[in-house]
């Protein structure tokens, strides 16, 4: 996905959970290839995996509800 990042231009909210073995190595590749926009993160949950939102809800809901407020209109 990397490979076409750099295409995207609406703002982005990076987070992984902590023990995530698949997102978390991601993130900074990721991070990186974000070029054309702004980013907000790497958040990294602790003690979150890949079923982060359905183990820290308020949490997830609380940044993404934060991310979103931020967006200007």
């Amino acid at each position: 996905m990397e490979d076409r990042a750099g295409e995207v231009r609406a703002p982005v909210l990076l987070m992984a959970g902590g023990a995530d073995p698949f997102a978390l190595p991601a993130l900074a590749p990721l991070e990186a290839a974000l070029t054309a926009t702004t980013v907000r993160g790497p958040i990294v949950v602790e003690g979150g995996t890949v079923a982060l939102p359905q183990q820290k809800p308020a949490t997830v809901g609380g940044m993404i509800a934060d991310f979103l407020d931020d967006l200007p209109d």
